[in-house]
């Protein structure tokens, strides 16, 4: 999903190598406080990938995907859960994928916008 090594034996030494548990670290850590205050720009790269991807489209019209966003807000511990549901896992590591190769190409390429 695009993390690094280092983060990843990092989280399944903190978690005692519970797979599980080391993920639901692993994605309570890779947005820091001031991302999620901000969001993603609507002008830049990351949010338009996100936006025109046609899975990503197709699948925010679902209503389970809706409810498993907002269970995810209420309760980060649950993320698990939506991302091993045959409905929801699909349109959510869609999303983490873009998400990461965006913001791998921004660190090749500087200057552009996120």
């Amino acid at each position: 999903m695009g993390f690094d090594r280092d983060k990843i034996v990092d989280a399944l030494r903190v978690s005692g190598n519970n797979h599980d548990m080391a993920f639901e670290w692993l994605l309570s850590r890779w947005l820091t406080d001031d991302d999620l205050r901000r969001g993603l720009d609507p002008e830049g790269s990351v949010y338009k990938a996100i936006m025109s991807n046609p899975v990503v489209l197709i699948g925010l019209n679902s209503p389970k995907v809706l409810y498993a966003f907002l269970h995810m807000l209420e309760n980060p511990n649950c993320a698990n859960h939506w991302l091993n549901d045959p409905d929801t896992a699909p349109l959510l590591n869609q999303i983490f994928q873009i998400y990461h190769l965006e913001k791998y190409s921004l660190q090749i390429r500087p200057g552009l916008n996120s």
